[in-house]
């Protein structure tokens, strides 16, 4: 998923009952360092451009079912 914040505040985003994998920031690769459940967006640059975090969920656990919650 790309999380892409338009406003001018820093964000959350958080992935209720299931953790990922930070693959992109700003659409620059990132080293994987582990798997989070959260993740910090910024807010619009000085040049009101967006910032964005690509994420990557691995859906994996036949255990888990039913809706996932994020926000």
């Amino acid at each position: 998923w790309e999380i892409i914040n338009l406003t001018q505040e820093h964000h959350v985003f958080h992935m209720h009952q299931l953790e990922f994998q930070v693959t992109q920031v700003n659409g620059e690769a990132v080293p994987f360092t582990g798997y989070d459940d959260s993740v910090d967006v910024p807010g619009l640059r000085a040049d009101l451009s967006a910032q964005s975090v690509t994420i990557r969920m691995p859906f994996d656990k036949p255990h888990l079912v039913g809706r996932f919650y994020y926000h």
